[in-house]
């Protein structure tokens, strides 16, 4: 029997079987489609969150089961991209901002063993939740009164991660301090185009970098826009509406497992 050769886009068959074929263009002949066997719940179509690694992240301890070889602090991790998804904090990298929104999200403190419980719309700038209350320590946290749980401002910031490879749906989420990182970039979002009608965030891109922060309680990173770069393509644009319609519509959500305040983290070190 002569020696097969895998091509892309096949699948070396098994004795006796035929080579199945994948194609791009859809074939004629297809039956109406109905979504059949596709969630559309927002829990099962998770974005990956882009985070910056702290002094005391799980993902520098060797002893972690998060451990990553070779990262550093300040070190950026793209989920789901091409290679280790390490980036150095002075090479960033670029991102195409789709749709921004306040949210707060509650969690178990680390010493009960951490955790994400519940997230809630901001409301005057504070979470729309009945009877919360300031937390005593924190500046900017709130309490759950029923499990005394500290609720956080997340400014979260959604879009692609675009480059030498497929657009990488992520989110940046900005907490604590770093929100100030948050409203600066906001200031530097057009408001019109070159023609006097109105932008969208998903019209340009920026350079997304790491920088190091510190002050007599500690020291942090946050991620930093530097630079708007200037127009996307007109797919992209198109892309980034598409995304930002889901993200308003509550199609997708965030993967908030990596939010979790951590050691060294700059809403403890202030």
């Amino acid at each position: 029997m002569a020696k097969q050769t895998k091509t892309r886009n096949e699948v070396v068959p098994a004795e006796n079987h035929q080579p199945t074929l994948w194609t791009e263009e859809m074939p004629e002949g297809y039956a109406p489609g109905a979504k059949t066997g596709i969630s559309d719940r927002a829990e099962d179509n998770l974005i990956p969150m882009i985070i910056v690694l702290q002094p005391l992240s799980p993902q520098l301890d060797e002893n972690s089961s998060k451990y990553v070889e070779g990262a550093k602090a300040g070190t950026i991790l793209l989920r789901n991209s091409p290679g280790s998804g390490m980036v150095p904090p002075d090479q960033g990298f670029v991102f195409q901002q789709c749709d921004y929104r306040p949210i707060w999200i509650e969690w178990i403190d680390r010493e009960r063993g951490g955790g994400f419980v519940a997230r809630y719309a901001d409301k005057n700038g504070q979470p729309d939740l009945a009877g919360v209350r300031r937390h005593p320590s924190d500046r900017f946290a709130f309490v759950n009164p029923q499990t005394g749980n500290r609720i956080t401002n997340h400014h979260n910031h959604v879009g692609y991660v675009l480059g030498d490879h497929d657009p990488l749906p992520a989110l940046i989420s900005f907490k604590g301090a770093g929100i100030t990182e948050s409203r600066n970039w906001m200031t530097m979002m057009p408001r019109k185009r070159p023609d006097g009608t109105a932008a969208d965030a998903c019209d340009v891109a920026f350079q997304i970098v790491a920088v190091k922060k510190e002050n007599p309680k500690g020291r942090w990173y946050d991620l930093r826009a530097t630079k708007r770069l200037g127009f996307v393509t007109a797919d992209q644009q198109k892309m980034g509406r598409q995304l930002a319609e889901q993200f308003q519509a509550g199609e997708v959500n965030a993967d908030y497992s990596d939010a979790a305040p951590t050691a060294g983290e700059e809403s403890e070190a202030m």
